[in-house]
């Protein structure tokens, strides 16, 4: 469940404190010695029992059920053997940054941790499984205590049950024959109301929108807004990870020439083993001299190909722009970056800190260094569609060089929380923590003072009508503070087609 990635913690946090409570709970009962409490768990209580106990002493053995492997071999798994990922439940978010499961199961040592696994389970790559036991191998002999660590890689099945008969003496051996521990004396335990709402989603829910709901409203004056413009632009480039990118070639892999239009396809090496094909189009024959460019930033059921993108980029052409649309990971079947299970993207993504919004972002700003890089282009604006919209807003606030940003469609995760409670097919592109610095309203105004066209799209399925009210009244609030009221436009749009006569006349104005 996405709205899990948005907090400040992640799933794994509500799941882990979960135990913990448990563990609370345990420790109020006469009937047990709280010197004597063991942690296991099954698959992705697997990763639970990991979790729980690297960061809590008082479990004193592990034993993790069919539910090892490494993150770093996990991220690998949408090419692993065919398998597809359908969830992102499991990422800890932004963990590759820091460490990964053989350094946390290390943090468990020296006490026992006995490890059964299915090594019939596609789920858990194998390579990751040898690095964690190779890891822990090391940690216990550092300890002198290699007894204390054993392992069983057998392919039986995906449960506990077929690994009780070498489980339950190890459990006996390690965890029974403890002193008993009478220093800690049982604490009272509470029991939840009647009508206690135990729902987690609806607690990190809950949790989000008071944090959204404390960000500031209006601003007093100009030199307010500039202070939270400036803060939120850093913490920007942060959250995209400008600084990481690794830019290398750009290059024109082919031109081709049909029905007056003139097609260019742009490979460029964004990053180190990330490639990105860019689409350019103008008229032919062009006019002579430099000419204004548009960036098209297309949703996730879109690519730069498809009809609906196509029928829009031919229209723009023919009013003389130079047109470039990045291939962002897509639905789309025609996409070269063919993204089947976009829910999967956002997992392997966030364990490196980089979701798709921030690669839909890097995308944007690639094909901006196409448009720098050519004589025959002066000023460049960005429309973005949808989604498309969100990663169009964080690239124009980030990149002041771009003279005009049109967004069909608006909203903000406050809104949408409210009005469209997530579940996991529909996807909300996110920035991890957005909701701790910012909210999509105070972005999208970030373009001021330059000229802003709102879109409000009657699609109502992912595009509530409060949201885009919320994101026009900030724009107008931060206009007016720039005394650029006259470079704000607000308009309502149909599903199809985007690109409406009213559009191209804005576009018109301020680019030509």
């Amino acid at each position: 469940m996405l709205l899990l990635l948005w907090p400040d913690h992640s799933q794994w946090g509500v799941q882990v404190f979960d135990t913990f409570r448990a563990l609370d709970y345990l420790l109020t009962r006469n009937d047990v010695d709280p010197g004597r409490i063991g942690v296991a768990g099954l698959c992705q209580g697997s990763e639970q029992t990991w979790l729980a106990a690297a960061l809590e002493d008082r479990f004193q053995i592990a034993v993790p059920v069919c539910g090892t492997t490494t993150f770093t071999d996990w991220a690998r798994m949408p090419g692993y053997l065919g398998v597809h990922l359908s969830s992102s439940d499991p990422y800890v978010r932004n963990v590759l940054l820091f460490t990964d499961w053989p350094e946390i199961g290390a943090c468990i040592a020296p006490r026992p941790v006995y490890i059964a696994s299915n090594s019939g389970d596609n789920w858990w790559p194998e390579a990751g499984y040898n690095k964690v036991v190779s890891a822990l191998e090391k940690v216990y002999a550092l300890y002198d205590k290699p007894e204390r660590f054993e392992h069983l890689h057998d392919l039986r099945s995906h449960s506990m049950t077929p690994y009780i008969k070498e489980l339950a003496p190890w459990i006996d051996l390690h965890l029974k024959s403890l002193p008993a521990d009478i220093a800690t004396l049982p604490e009272p335990c509470g029991e939840p109301a009647m009508d206690a709402d135990l729902n987690p989603m609806h607690y990190l829910q809950g949790r989000i929108l008071q944090k959204a709901k404390a960000l500031p409203t209006t601003f007093s004056s100009r030199a307010a807004w500039d202070q939270y413009s400036n803060s939120t632009v850093k913490w920007l480039r942060r959250a995209c990870l400008l600084d990481e990118m690794q830019p290398g070639e750009i290059r024109s892999d082919s031109l081709i020439e049909t029905e007056g239009l003139v097609m260019e396809r742009i490979a460029i090496e964004q990053d180190e083993g990330l490639k990105l094909v860019v689409m350019a189009y103008k008229k032919a024959p062009a006019k002579k001299g430099p000419h204004p460019a548009i960036i098209v930033s297309h949703d996730i059921e879109q690519s730069a190909t498809c009809h609906a993108i196509m029928e829009g980029v031919r229209a723009l052409a023919e009013d003389g722009y130079f047109v470039i649309v990045p291939e962002h990971a897509s639905m789309e079947g025609s996409s070269p970056r063919l993204a089947e299970n976009v829910v999967s993207l956002y997992g392997a993504g966030d364990v490196t800190g980089m979701s798709p919004m921030v690669m839909r972002v890097w995308d944007n700003l690639a094909a901006f260094e196409v448009i720098r890089n050519r004589k025959d282009v002066d000023k460049t604006g960005i429309v973005g569609l949808g989604i498309g919209g969100v990663d169009a807003a964080i690239t124009s606030a980030l990149n002041k060089e771009l003279a005009a940003f049109a967004a069909l469609g608006a909203i903000t995760v406050l809104d949408w929380l409210e009005q469209m409670p997530p579940d996991e097919y529909m996807i909300m592109p996110y920035l991890p923590d957005i909701i701790e610095t910012t909210d999509w309203q105070y972005i999208y105004s970030m373009t001021a003072p330059r000229p802003l066209l709102l879109a409000e799209t009657l699609n109502r399925a992912q595009w509530p009508e409060e949201g885009y009210k919320r994101v026009r009244s900030m724009a107008e609030d931060i206009y007016w503070l720039h005394d650029a009221s006259s470079t704000l436009s607000l308009v309502t749009i149909d599903k199809s087609p985007w690109l409406t006569d009213g559009i191209r006349k804005w576009l018109r104005v301020n680019l030509q």
